[in-house]
């Protein structure tokens, strides 16, 4: 059938529908105006038009419509959103038990159901991560973002699984972009502080490495620093006997025999006697500088270092 038969079998259709009195006065009058235009349109000559042709467009439509029943979309549809709904608590069940595989199956169930919901795949994000799957984590949270870019909690699953993935950079971007949706969510908070520690390490780890370094250099047999050690100002003897920096070089010097050749030198025999004797503690800054005590602390240096084993060459 030509589309100028089928145009001709809708002209009868309408005109038998105003003939019948099948709608008001009103709608005839449009249904002739229907009728005139599909005419100018296909340029339609009214001999052309063959009575009863519009009945048996009817009855074509009847048979098709037999052989190919309509399903009732919307009913399915209700049904099939209240069936995901409950896949989706089940899956929040799993998860409150801690069984992730299970909560990611019964998800994967309800978006098969609903696959319009941002929800089952930000709650699908959250169970991969917990099963440290953090590349499906950030596909799910992307498409919940892509259905919903105002679901706050799918960028707190990206930015997780992001910071899991060691991409610090965007996982603070997912959750700046989720308090800007949610700014009392706690969580969120939480993990931008963490993403941001990772971006920019914080000064206490810094200054621990410091000493340590420093501590280091005084085991390895270096001299510390005594005049930036008290630049301000003479510090008590308990305070010099709780400085790692000191207690490793004295440590060292017994253990390298350097203290006995240290004490042999007239200049600080002295001094030890006037300390034990009530004279004072003696002027550390001036001991600093001393040419005696600088070229005592290089020569342990060396020493210490020649004897290092990963000086030596094999």
């Amino acid at each position: 059938m030509s589309s100028k038969n089928v145009a001709t079998a809708i002209i009868d259709f309408l005109n038998q529908a105003t003939a019948t009195n099948a709608v008001s006065d009103e709608e005839k009058e449009s249904l002739e105006v229907a009728a005139q235009c599909i005419k100018d349109s296909f340029k339609i000559n009214p001999i052309e038009i063959v009575p009863g042709s519009g009945k048996q467009l009817v009855d074509a439509y009847d048979a098709y419509e037999q052989q190919h029943p309509v399903e009732a979309t919307s009913s399915n549809a209700s049904n099939g959103k209240d069936e995901a709904e409950k896949y989706k608590a089940q899956g929040n069940e799993a998860i409150a038990k801690k069984e992730y595989q299970s909560a990611v199956d019964l998800y994967t169930k309800a978006i098969e159901l609903d696959p319009t919901s941002p929800v089952y795949y930000s709650n699908r994000a959250a169970a991969y991560s917990q099963l440290g799957q953090y590349e499906s984590s950030v596909e799910d949270a992307l498409t919940s973002l892509s259905i919903d870019p105002k679901h706050a909690r799918a960028y707190g699953r990206l930015g997780r699984a992001k910071l899991s993935l060691g991409d610090a950079a965007a996982a603070a971007d997912a959750y700046a972009k989720g308090l800007e949706l949610d700014p009392s969510n706690d969580v969120l908070k939480r993990g931008l502080e963490a993403a941001k520690e990772q971006i920019n390490p914080s000064s206490d780890v810094e200054a621990q490495g410091s000493t340590t370094e420093q501590s280091r250099d005084a085991g390895a047999g270096g001299m510390p620093d005594l005049g930036s050690l008290f630049s301000g100002g003479m510090p008590d003897l308990g305070s010099l006997m709780n400085n790692p920096a000191i207690m490793n070089m004295a440590q060292n010097m017994m253990q390298s025999g350097a203290l006995n050749n240290l004490m042999g030198d007239p200049n600080i025999a002295n001094m030890a006697r006037n300390f034990q004797s009530g004279g004072g503690m003696p002027d550390l800054n001036s001991l600093a500088g001393n040419p005696q005590l600088q070229n005592l602390a290089r020569n342990f240096r060396n020493n210490q270092n020649n004897g290092n084993p990963e000086n030596n060459s094999q």
